[in-house]
């Protein structure tokens, strides 16, 4: 059980309900009883019942609960009942494009809409600088305490090894934490060590970190150069770090390393030199689970995609998959989708793509090179889908893009997932029967849409964001010199239909990841977010764009939003759009848009 997984020490007193969003799948009680009947309530609703143990009670919820829903903790024992204090569900980002589906939709935006986004009131607010480039999605966390005082904290992490907590309001540093330590001759890894320009000059924290509010913890991957007299060698961290103070929590940090058994009984070790932790980390029923790729493909000897799994109470490893497990004089077949998360459904399986790398599965062999797998949350591969070209693909690999996973479908296939990458097909697939593998086709998924988005041989990078209102439900990608383009799902049969797209180019390499905002399917409100990645990153700024996500030839934005330094790797990135605020990573800083003239973010809830 979960709850066995966070014992530790609990003091006598008040019972405790810990915060939860969005994307908590467990609550966590604190100064129970043992042996006592713990329950809790979503709005009077059972939510999650367990018998508590010693130490802190973990709360298995049924399902994930709706922001502003009331919590409350019950008690009971023979001594009698006892209630917490009642609690309110926040609607966070606490992850990777806004929850474990990576539907990169907010919809419990009550402040931007259609009109005042295209007014003269939208402008940039303000300039968080900090200390490198910010290829992880920031985070926003609302009411956590920090000395006391409630704050609506933003959490921004930069490939120099640091995270900054801000205000989100007034942009005031809370707390920064770096994890390099140059007197001891820790520093974060140069580019030079891998001799890749994707991530440059320093490779620090890469990957977009994920929060679990019922444990006030952060959790992210560091990756660090030790210098010695004797020579220099590269690691990499899992930490958990306190939400509300920065600081490393019980088991952290816990260095990072994988074996996996190949099939010809030899033992293959991960290589934390070569293994570059690019995809958001998934939190899923009390582990984290965090996918990597390579380094510009530069070790095609040693390089292959792993997934870790993590206990997130002890931090001790829980699992270990590799893409690659049979004997091959090339490997590579890494997970890093340009930054996408790796998805995870309401069952704990876990989704991802694999780029280009050696393809045998079809013979019951085990490497997975430009497949889709679905893994079980022991890390077993439960399903997968190849494209009936993945052996000729090569570099036109379809592991660029993310998996989505679109919400439960009431006609058709229940569970459906989309991807597009740089071969620019678009595969709909029914992640209760993915497809398998037939070389030479047809493949056997919901549909595929050849040369549907991006342009030839570089298709899309990253993965598309979800939106649903009165006119049904659409799904929006930006490709290589591309449009925004929108398709629509249809039920009989299932499949996407091309209904809308933007009049401008996307310029920069791979496209963007966009990100919808919207007050549920109110009217007005729904909105597409975009970074336009400059084709000259040197002399011309990333851009801020936005649309009507009803009608795509409505721009409602075009603003400078900042610099981006690295002039040969691409700023894969997206927007987080929030509480009346729009969070846009660059090379040095965060910009920060919303409204001239507003209420306080905290009082507009």
């Amino acid at each position: 059980m979960i709850a066995a997984l966070f014992a530790v020490a609990s003091l006598a007193g008040t019972l405790l309900l810990s915060p939860l969003d969005q994307n908590s799948t467990y609550a966590v009680v604190s100064n129970a009883r043992p042996g006592a009947r713990i329950d809790v309530y979503a709005d009077g609703r059972d939510a999650g019942s367990v018998v508590a143990g010693r130490g802190q009670t973990i709360v298995p919820l049924k399902s994930t609960i709706e922001p502003g829903a009331v919590t409350i903790a019950v008690e009971r024992s023979r001594i009698g009942t006892r209630r917490s204090a009642a609690g309110k569900v926040f609607a966070d980002v606490s992850t990777y494009h806004v929850d474990d589906l990576r539907t990169g939709w907010n919809r419990f935006e009550y402040t931007l809409t259609q009109a005042n986004v295209g007014s003269s009131r939208f402008t940039q607010l303000m300039n968080l600088p900090v200390d490198g480039d910010v290829y992880a999605e920031p985070l926003f966390l609302r009411n956590e305490t920090i000395n006391g005082v409630a704050h609506d904290v933003l959490l921004v992490a930069t490939e120099n090894d640091s995270v900054y907590a801000f205000d989100a309001e007034s942009g005031a540093l809370l707390w920064l934490r770096n994890f390099a330590n140059p007197s001891a001759g820790i520093t974060a890894m140069p580019s030079t060590f891998v001799s890749c320009h994707n991530v440059w000059p320093t490779v620090g924290i890469t990957g977009t970190p994920v929060v679990e509010r019922s444990l006030d913890a952060i959790f992210l991957v560091d990756k660090l150069m030790q210098s010695t007299p004797s020579g220099a060698f590269a690691y990499q961290e899992l930490r958990k770090i306190s939400l509300s103070t920065g600081m490393d929590m019980p088991g952290s940090p816990a260095t990072i390393s994988g074996a996996v058994t190949m099939s010809d009984g030899t033992p293959l070790l991960f290589d934390p030199r070569w293994a570059l932790q690019r995809p958001g980390l998934l939190s899923s029923d009390g582990k984290v689970y965090i996918g990597f790729g390579t380094h510009c493909d530069n070790n095609h000897a040693g390089s292959h995609g792993w997934v870790l799994a993590y206990n997130e109470g002890t931090m001790r490893q829980s699992g270990a998959f590799t893409t690659t497990r049979d004997p091959s004089d090339s490997y590579i077949a890494g997970i890093w989708m340009a930054g996408f998360g790796l998805s995870g459904d309401k069952n704990g399986s876990v989704y991802f793509s694999v780029g280009n790398g050696p393809v045998d599965v079809d013979q019951g062999g085990n490497n997975f090179g430009e497949c889709v797998v679905k893994l079980s949350p022991l890390l077993a591969v439960q399903d997968f889908f190849c494209p009936q070209d993945a052996a000729l693909l090569k570099d036109k690999e379809i592991g660029s893009g993310g998996v989505m996973l679109l919400p439960d479908q009431s006609a058709g296939a229940a569970h459906l997932a989309v991807l597009v990458g740089k071969n620019r097909t678009m595969y709909l697939m029914d992640r209760d029967d993915m497809g398998g593998y037939h070389p030479g086709g047809p493949d056997a998924i919901v549909q595929e849409i050849p040369h549907a988005i991006g342009a030839p041989y570089i298709g899309t990078h990253g993965g598309p964001a979800f939106y649903a209102n009165a006119n049904g439900e659409i799904v929006f990608f930006v490709g290589h010199q591309d449009h925004v383009r929108a398709f629509r799902l249809n039920t009989a049969p299932t499949s996407f239909q091309l209904v809308d797209m933007s009049p401008d180019i996307y310029t920069g390499e791979g496209g963007s990841i966009p990100f919808v905002s919207s007050h549920g399917s109110r009217d007005g409100t729904g909105i597409v977010w975009a970074i336009k990645r400059p084709d000259d990153p040197l002399s011309q700024p990333l851009r801020l764009e936005a649309y009507s996500a009803n009608d795509l030839s409505d721009q409602l934005v075009d603003v400078p939003a900042g610099p981006w330094f690295n002039p040969q790797g691409n700023p894969d990135i997206t927007p987080t759009i929030i509480n009346g605020e729009v969070f846009v990573p660059t090379g040095n800083s965060v910009a920060v848009f919303g409204l001239t003239g507003s209420l306080s973010p905290r009082l507009r809830q």
